[in-house]
């Protein structure tokens, strides 16, 4: 049986784990998909600071075009989309 400290040490791993899983996820997201983040801030209420977010959004998809990386995930989807479009014969 595991101690106290134990299971409080193994707790906080697995809590580490789950932090640097989504932190990955989100940092590929920004980079391969910052079309649906552009689309994602425009639909904010209008006020100042989304005014902003807007602009980092575009800028940020600008150095991604410049890059390529916004070129893949509609590079990846495609397959994807045809396959489940795909009709399995009867």
């Amino acid at each position: 049986m595991k101690t106290q400290t134990e299971q409080k040490a193994g707790h906080r791993r697995v809590v580490i784990r789950g932090y640097v899983v989504f932190a990955v996820s989100i940092a590929l997201l920004l980079v391969f998909n910052s079309a649906k983040l552009r689309s994602a801030v425009r639909d904010y209420p209008a006020n100042w600071a989304t005014d902003r977010l807007v602009l980092a959004a575009d800028e940020w998809h600008g150095w991604m075009g410049r890059l390529g990386a916004d070129q893949l995930a509609p590079g990846l989807r495609a397959p994807f989309e045809a396959f489940r479009e795909w009709r399995w014969p009867s």
